[in-house]
């Protein structure tokens, strides 16, 4: 993983999550 990809994973969690 690249930590741009990393970064995109995490921001999906949370919007997961804010949901």
């Amino acid at each position: 993983f690249t930590k741009s990809s990393v970064q995109d994973m995490r921001i999906n969690l949370a919007i997961s999550a804010a949901f």
